[in-house]
């Protein structure tokens, strides 16, 4: 599902906030990403899902 929407709906990679975020992956720590409404947060997210243990999950 989540293929589905990355494929279909462009969206604009966010390197500086990916690599803000990559050192606290798979770490036993919460991760909280706020902002506005409607900024991409979930795009965030939704870029790291191929490459961690996340992916599996959903």
């Amino acid at each position: 599902m989540i293929d589905e929407i990355l494929k279909t709906r462009p969206f604009i990679p966010r390197t500086v906030y990916t690599e803000r975020i990559k050192p606290f992956i798979d770490k036993e720590i919460i991760k909280v990403i706020t902002g506005q409404r409607r900024v991409g947060k979930s795009y965030i997210l939704f870029q790291f899902l191929p490459a961690t243990s996340l992916s599996t999950v959903f």
